[in-house]
């Protein structure tokens, strides 16, 4: 029984919202988050099937298939950031701290920003935002929208044109 394999699952689901977004400084948490879901748990899957006797072929074939529950496990938790942001949120100044010229997989490049802001004395930084306009630059006052219950959880409101949904 894959019983390590559906802890894992449990535990990734239960861990703190906050470690999921990998913007701003303490972004490794997430990183390692995200390892575990494409590397540690198929790994757990596979070792705990293989003591079951399964052949090698099924128990890889379940491993690598495992990997992409993933992405179903990203839009229940997106889903679920989404309806918090929107019952916690709450609004704060915060300055354009970067702000430069990425280029993005198609070879264009767009310029993006980050944020830093304020939430009950504690500094945080909002993951890149892309300013499709070049609007801002740093040291730029905005207005930035966050989840009070995870304001690691973000939003800049002069950049929300572009991300209507």
């Amino acid at each position: 029984m894959p019983t390590l394999y559906i802890v894992g699952w449990l535990v990734m689901y239960s861990y703190p919202r906050r470690a999921f977004h990998v913007g701003g400084d303490n972004g490794f948490e997430g990183w390692i988050l995200y390892f575990s879901m494409f590397l540690v748990l198929p790994f757990l899957l596979y070792q705990s099937l293989k003591i079951n006797g399964i052949n090698i072929k099924a128990l890889k074939g379940l491993a690598y298939g495992s990997v992409f529950l993933a992405y179903p496990f990203s839009l229940l938790i997106d889903s679920e950031e989404q309806e918090d942001f929107e019952i916690y949120k709450k609004e704060t100044i915060g300055t354009v701290s970067e702000a430069w010229m990425r280029k993005q997989n198609k070879g264009d490049s767009i310029w993006s920003v980050q944020v830093n802001y304020e939430v009950e004395g504690e500094t945080y930084r909002t993951s890149t935002k892309d300013d499709v306009d070049r609007t801002l630059n740093i040291g730029d006052t905005v207005t930035v929208s966050y989840s009070s219950k995870t304001p690691e959880m973000s939003k800049v409101k002069e950049l929300l044109d572009y991300y209507k949904e």
